[in-house]
């Protein structure tokens, strides 16, 4: 009696990675469309020029800062370009590249901007450029890492700086950053053996801590920031 084989069970049918960015954009569209309803056109462009010009230290809501209709499209906004920049560096859309960008959606509401991140995220392509590596290896690191751009701010936007000073200071600061952050996770990750799921989120905060003790050994003493809106339940809810 001959043998049969039996077929092989079918492998799961694997989303495309195009398909899974076109759903993260979609989420993203969804806030721009909200942030349209809720405010009208000037009133979203004043609220985004407040949100982009400002220190965003802890704690900066973006509700009461720029008002719902900008916080909600300069959340947008900032994941389409990383899903854009996600899709020209062709990296896998993978469960941590998913994470990441639905991070980069809801900090759009406090802390990250239309401008602050840029140069950490320029800052980890320059490193997978010395290395000689792919970016895409390294883009989860660049928008994990945009954990501190509300340092950009900080610096940019201080009093305590003339803007002339203090603009170029805070790019060089957020390109430093963003070039130490791969090598850094990648040391600190023996700290707890991978034990966590935040080794970005801990690198960020070492990083952070040197940062702010660094300026505070110069005399650069950030002001502390409490913007905090409540309410608007109701209509968030729907």
């Amino acid at each position: 009696m001959n043998d049969v084989k039996a077929d092989p069970p079918p492998k799961p049918t694997e989303l495309s990675d195009r398909f899974v960015l076109g759903i993260v954009a979609a989420y993203a569209t969804a806030f721009i469309v909200f942030g349209a309803i809720v405010d009208g056109p000037w009133a979203i462009i004043r609220g985004l020029a407040e949100i982009v010009t400002t220190r965003d230290a802890l704690l900066t809501d973006y509700f009461g800062l720029g008002g719902k209709g900008a916080a909600c499209v300069n959340a947008g906004l900032l994941t389409l370009a990383a899903c854009f920049v996600y899709y020209k560096a062709g990296a896998r859309m993978s469960g941590a590249a998913v994470a990441c960008l639905f991070l980069v959606l809801g900090f759009g509401l406090f802390g990250k901007n239309l401008f602050n991140i840029w140069f950490i995220v320029l800052g980890v392509y320059f490193y997978s450029r010395f290395k000689g590596e792919p970016f895409a290896q390294h883009i989860n690191t660049a928008f994990f890492g945009t954990a501190l751009a509300p340092i950009f701010s900080e610096i940019a936007f201080s009093s305590a700086l003339s803007f002339a000073v203090a603009l170029p200071l805070a790019a060089v600061t957020a390109t430093v950053i963003g070039f130490i952050l791969a090598p850094a996770a990648a040391q600190l990750f023996k700290a707890h053996m991978g034990f966590s799921l935040y080794n970005m989120g801990f690198t960020a905060g070492i990083i952070g801590v040197l940062v702010v003790a660094l300026f505070k050994s110069y005399g650069f003493v950030p002001d502390p920031v409490m913007i905090w809106t409540s309410g608007n339940n109701w209509l968030l809810g729907w």
